[in-house]
């Protein structure tokens, strides 16, 4: 079968559409024909190799992480799934025309009315941003500040947070201000043109009750921290300080048990949560996919490829 791989370490120019070995289902698993895979920056940063000290991996490595399928074959064992079954997947690999995947909270039926880009699309994005939201205990007219709100997981943060009735402060470029009004912003900050936490501060000097920074990492999280009021939250998805003086970050790791996939993607169906996909590419070009993700083409949603 034919895959996006990454042969070794290095740039994603580097990445191709290569033949490699088929699998087939083994006891407790499904064999998944991909119709959509959704790109993460994720899958970039292990094929580069920039975090292969913590997340090494194997190659030829086939990147991809979410997707949306045709359950084509079962193994022993497995109850509640058949061929022919429409599925999302949560799983490793799934950027190729077939992938096996463990029954487990990884793999949901797709419900009715949500298509197979948009249900890629929002596979770890959603489970993730359910994650942030549930870790900054978000409450009705708190003052919350997301950085990062109009890329996948930001905009469904922003989304769920405006739901339990926060005041949302949204980061956005100005030809995203009305994206992001519209997925429930009560106030956004033009982070191309002004300092981030300055102009958080000016608008709320007294700071926020949270602080979802889906962008920084490292130091950089200390600038970010200046916007939080004493006894709020600093919430991050990346990595950081343990303590920034007298705050402690929450940091996010989403895994598929911690975040509901069928929940979410029932809320997108149903129209309750929007997922916006920036581009869509067909499997051939695939490479050029990644390489438009990681040169920082689409300030918003997701770059899905389709087979």
């Amino acid at each position: 079968m034919k895959a996006l791989i990454a042969s070794s370490y290095a740039p994603v120019d580097q990445l191709s559409v290569a033949e490699v070995p088929a699998s087939s289902p083994g006891p407790g698993e499904v064999l998944v024909k991909v119709v959509a895979a959704a790109l993460n920056p994720l899958d970039a940063k292990l094929a580069t190799g920039e975090l292969k000290e913590m997340f090494p991996v194997q190659h030829p490595f086939v990147l991809g992480m979410d997707a949306v399928g045709i359950v084509t074959a079962v193994g022993d064992a497995v109850s509640g799934f058949a061929v022919g079954d429409d599925v999302a997947v949560y799983g490793r690999g799934t950027l190729a025309e077939y992938v096996v995947v463990p029954v487990g909270p990884g793999l949901v039926h797709l419900p009715r009315g949500l298509d197979a880009v948009r249900g890629a699309a929002l596979v770890t994005v959603a489970m993730t941003a359910e994650c942030v939201i549930a870790a900054a205990e978000v409450e009705p007219d708190h003052d919350v500040l997301v950085v990062g709100a109009t890329g996948g997981v930001g905009g469904l943060a922003v989304q769920l947070a405006a739901q339990e009735g926060a005041r949302v402060f949204a980061t956005a470029a100005p030809a995203d201000t009305a994206y992001a009004r519209d997925l429930g912003a009560h106030l956004t900050i033009d982070h191309t043109g002004s300092d981030t936490v300055e102009e958080a501060l000016r608008l709320r000097p007294e700071g926020f009750d949270t602080v979802i920074d889906l962008v920084n990492a490292g130091v950089s999280l200390r600038a970010t921290a200046r916007a939080v009021r004493r006894g709020g939250r600093l919430v991050s998805t990346l990595y950081g300080p343990e303590t920034i003086d007298d705050l402690t970050p929450v940091y996010v790791y989403m895994t598929p048990e911690s975040g509901d996939l069928a929940r979410q993607a029932a809320r997108v169906a149903e129209g309750r949560l929007a997922v916006d996909v920036a581009a869509t590419y067909p499997f051939a070009r695939s490479p050029q996919a990644v390489a438009d993700l990681v040169a920082g083409v689409y300030t918003r949603g997701k770059v899905v490829v389709t087979f």
